[in-house]
């Protein structure tokens, strides 16, 4: 009988190698939009010359590629149709850059000098002279300033994917600051304090090894037999780890109701320009290439937007107060109130991810709310007397009450692999609930707690709910 909870953890290592694929896709996507960005005729096109990537390998030795060298590694890893489909893509984006710089700020080719590849921080300061610590700009662009003919810079975040992008991967010591309250009777406890609960589980299941050790001796656990004490070990591992993501994330909505319970609403809005569009010396975009979900077919839609902009003219909309919402699960929604004091609507998601295994660590992750796009009316299906007393006492169809349970449990942690992800767990439960449709629904629902899956998968535990419905309705 396949579980829900043991696939998802199963499938943990898998994963771990799509993000990687997905670091690549978007690196992919950033130098091939220089690319297109470096002249408008395509024989003068080329690749950026600066700067240089720099990672970390698996021996934690620093490795320092040049642009083209990344460029050529990951052409070569991936098919000439993929290859194919990036390059277009990439082109698409650059030409709504380029509007929108001509658009926006009057920046047109005759004023372009240069595009760079700046993935890395200390990239910014060595182009343009001035350390600018909130840019996250992955490329910057070199031009003239239109009316003074000054030398000026602008910042493109580029992303690529189907899922709503992160705007910030806040660390712990931000979210501490900028929740702090002025009374001293808020709670000093720090999230280094609850994180320690989970270092301490691991030592106590025996991961007493260096951060690489533990992640090693973890992986070699995942592989272990299905009732082995070492693939238990691994499982306990990782109850902790989600059971700590949820405590901090409860953790931080408590602290920011704290502050709006104090009337304290203006560091509430500092707190959301410094997670959602912090200021930066030079003009950053963000540009992202929405593509399809995985077995989906269509265009890539691409959005160009200013957060800085964007965030301003909401909060000036909204002038009474805000409402962090945790319900239980590893991120909060922030919410603004209305007059009359009741919950508005989302500003945005905060959320606690964690490194891919149990033991590198966690950070914050911010996501921007979707804009509200209409709903569908259908007609409701009518329902026998029967069919509804039986659906109102059997908790397997109780939808709301299962979504409430689930709400927030997943977010962005792995979102780059929830495409990868849920186009696998539709394959897997195809195969496994034709013969077994009623156990295994029950099994899914009853049986998993959810706390030992990975808090990411939002996305796919949805897919698979609504595949249950159907099977129990049918």
């Amino acid at each position: 009988m396949l579980h829900f909870k043991s696939f998802l953890t199963e499938n943990a290592l898998y994963l771990t190698e799509e993000i990687e694929s997905n670091d690549a896709k978007g690196k992919l996507h950033e130098l091939l939009t220089a690319y297109h960005l470096s002249h408008t005729d395509d024989s003068q096109k080329h690749l950026p010359e600066r700067f240089a990537s720099e990672t970390t390998n698996s021996k934690g030795k620093k490795v320092i590629k040049a642009p083209k060298e990344t460029h050529d590694e990951i052409k070569k890893s991936i098919s000439e149709a993929d290859y194919n489909e990036a390059h277009n893509r990439a082109k698409e984006a650059a030409d709504n850059i380029r509007a929108h710089l001509k658009e926006h700020h009057g920046i047109e080719d005759k004023h372009m000098k240069g595009v760079y590849w700046t993935s890395n921080k200390k990239d910014h300061k060595e182009l343009t002279g001035i350390d600018d610590p909130n840019s996250n700009a992955d490329l910057m662009i070199k031009s003239t300033h239109p009316e003074t003919g000054e030398e000026t810079h602008h910042g493109i975040s580029l992303k690529v994917g189907s899922e709503n992008p992160n705007l910030a991967n806040p660390g712990f010591d931000q979210l501490d600051r900028l929740t702090k309250s002025d009374k001293a009777e808020q709670s000093d406890t720090t999230a280094n304090q609850i994180i320690e609960k989970h270092n301490k589980k691991l030592r106590e299941l025996g991961y007493s090894g260096t951060q690489a050790q533990n992640h090693a001796q973890y992986k070699s656990d995942k592989l272990a037999s299905a009732n082995s004490p070492e693939k238990q070990r691994s499982v306990e591992g990782e109850k902790s780890k989600v059971a700590v993501q949820r405590e901090l994330a409860g953790h931080y909505a408590a602290r920011i109701n704290q502050l709006g319970a104090e009337g304290n609403h203006d560091k509430v809005k500092h707190l959301l320009r410094s997670l959602m569009a912090p200021q930066t010396h030079f003009p950053h975009i963000k540009a992202w290439a929405q593509t399809p979900k995985a077995g989906k077919t269509g265009k890539t839609t691409h959005h160009i937007s200013n957060d800085n902009a964007d965030l301003e003219e909401l909060m000036s909309q909204h002038q009474h107060g805000y409402e962090a919402v945790h319900r239980g699960g590893i991120q909060f929604d922030i919410h603004h109130k209305n007059p009359d004091g009741s919950r508005g609507a989302k500003i945005a998601s905060v959320g606690i991810k964690g490194g891919s295994g149990i033991a590198k660590g966690f950070a914050g992750f911010v996501k921007a709310a979707p804009k509200s796009k209409k709903t569908k009316q259908t007609t409701p299906k009518i329902q026998t007397n029967t069919e509804q007393t039986n659906n109102q006492n059997n908790p397997y169809l109780q939808k709301e009450s299962i979504n409430a349970m689930v709400d927030g449990l997943f977010s962005g942690d792995l979102s780059e692999s929830k495409d990868a992800f849920k186009s696998v767990l539709a394959e897997k439960i195809s195969e496994k609930m034709k013969s077994k449709k009623k156990t295994m629904y029950k099994s899914s629902c009853n049986e998993t707690s959810l706390d030992e899956a990975k808090g990411s998968f939002r996305a796919g535990y949805n897919k698979a709910k609504n595949r249950f419905y159907k099977i129990k309705q049918n």
